[in-house]
């Protein structure tokens, strides 16, 4: 599978792509043992870490592991809140309702394109 690390050219600096990998790998290493891994001081990791095309592939990879991860998250989440646990109750009936939001959004942005397009085909 092709991710965003894969897809930018670290020829320049391949260690880059090392700290990234190692970041997929284990998500909660810290800055110290990323850099230790890339060959590199963990001051370099701090100034790539301000790095905008570094950030955006490293939030990228992140994404990529947190969605592989949603149905097992919610999962734990449902069968906590099956046993009686409140909070994951709250966060399960909170999750539900952005999802609402969402689609009640959606229906309104659709719902005015609609008839914005009918504007011109009327006159």
């Amino acid at each position: 599978m092709s991710t965003e690390v894969d897809k930018i050219d670290w020829s320049t600096d391949p260690r880059k792509a090392k700290a990234i990998q190692a970041w997929r790998e284990n998500p909660s290493l810290s800055n110290k043992a990323v850099a230790e891994l890339a060959g590199v001081s963990d001051r370099t990791i701090n100034r790539w870490r301000t790095d905008p095309e570094f950030v955006s592939c490293l939030v990228s990879e992140s994404r990529l592991l947190l969605n592989s991860r949603l149905p097992q998250l919610y999962d734990v989440c449902v069968d906590k809140a099956l046993k009686g646990d409140w909070r994951f109750m709250k966060l399960i009936l909170d999750h539900i309702e952005m999802i609402e939001q969402l689609q009640r959004d959606v229906v309104a942005e659709n719902t005015y394109i609609i008839q914005w397009n009918s504007i011109g085909t009327t006159e």
